[in-house]
């Protein structure tokens, strides 16, 4: 559907393809629903559930662009049957994925549901999982709101909210207590923070699991989407500027200052800086899989095209930021 709107001319036998797929999800068979609720994989293709975040978060983004790009072509019963998929078969994906650690920690935002989830899930204790991240960048569904009386209502969290900013400290703790390379970082004054998958991960040298090119871009697309939300005149809140002053460790000195765009583009920069930090001269700027919890050096699948698609993603978002800041100038202009 995005190609289709780039591409006018093949937009008919693009069109046809995409609805393949979202008549499968919103098919309804009377007894079970809709194929959105069957288990299936994870998105690292290891666990299976059936209600798995980053799964059902694309699926309900595909369903509603799905929708207007339905209503746009005139089939209406199109458009009706994916947007009941996504708002009676999903609902909001997130609401059931919002874990704590304990009864007095803040709430953020798990892989796994935290009722219910499935065996696999429990034991690849997936309750802290970079899919999560990249749910939250990849579900952001920017509705075009065609004439068509579509309701849509939106289901992602603001990326300035509390609970982001409880996600990612959680997160920045357990993959810097993880990882070897980010405490060696951190300690000579290198900014940022490398993500990974989740805590039992084995996929890596010696059995041990490592941080993530992709996982890590996506990080910084996040935070320069939370840039954008302030650029537009969002202000944060007193509560969410203490959730992210304390996830990002912002110094004391700053804290009641924080929250401006430019504070979360400097965030994002900070993790593309620490990423291309270990993206070295004798790599020729190859981007990998993976990189060596303990050497920081890249490792596994050479040219990864998911690890430029986050890298190059995260830096168009890094321009987002800018045309919002221009446009606010042009206006006081």
């Amino acid at each position: 559907m995005g190609a289709a709107r780039y591409l006018p001319h093949k937009r008919g036998m693009l069109w046809r393809l995409a609805r393949l797929d979202l008549d499968w999800l919103a098919k309804e068979d009377g007894q079970s629903g809709t194929n959105v609720e069957r288990s299936t994989c994870d998105l690292w293709e290891e666990t299976t559930d059936s209600n798995f975040l980053w799964n059902r978060v694309v699926m309900h983004a595909a369903l509603v662009e799905g929708a207007e790009f339905a209503a746009e072509e005139l089939d209406s019963a199109r458009a009706e049957s994916y947007l009941r998929a996504a708002n009676s078969y999903i609902g909001d994906p997130f609401s059931d994925h919002v874990s704590q650690y304990s009864f007095f920690s803040p709430r953020f935002l798990s892989e796994c549901p935290v009722d219910g989830a499935g065996a696999s899930c429990r034991s690849y204790k997936k309750t802290i999982d970079g899919a999560v991240i990249l749910s939250l960048v990849h579900a952001r569904v920017a509705p075009r709101k065609v004439a068509t009386g579509l309701s849509f209502k939106p289901i992602v969290p603001m990326p300035t909210s509390e609970l982001v900013a409880h996600t990612v400290k959680a997160y920045n703790e357990l993959f810097c207590r993880l990882y070897p390379i980010n405490r060696e970082d951190s300690n000579s004054g290198v900014p940022g923070v490398l993500y990974g998958r989740y805590e039992l991960d084995k996929y890596g040298s010696d059995g041990e699991g490592n941080p993530w090119v992709l996982i890590s871009a996506a990080l910084a697309s996040l935070l320069y989407q939370a840039a954008q939300v302030v650029a537009g005149g969002s202000a944060l809140s007193t509560s969410e500027r203490a959730a992210w002053v304390e996830a990002l460790r912002v110094p004391a000195s700053f804290h009641k200052d924080f929250g401006s765009a430019e504070d979360f583009v400097s965030a994002g920069d900070s993790v593309l800086s620490r990423l291309r930090g270990h993206i070295v001269e004798a790599d020729d700027m190859h981007l990998y899989e993976q990189i060596d919890r303990h050497t920081g050096k890249q490792y596994n699948a050479k040219d990864l095209t998911w690890s430029y698609g986050e890298v190059l993603n995260a830096l168009a978002e890094r321009g987002r930021v800018f045309s919002k800041l221009l446009d606010q100038i042009e206006n006081l202009v």
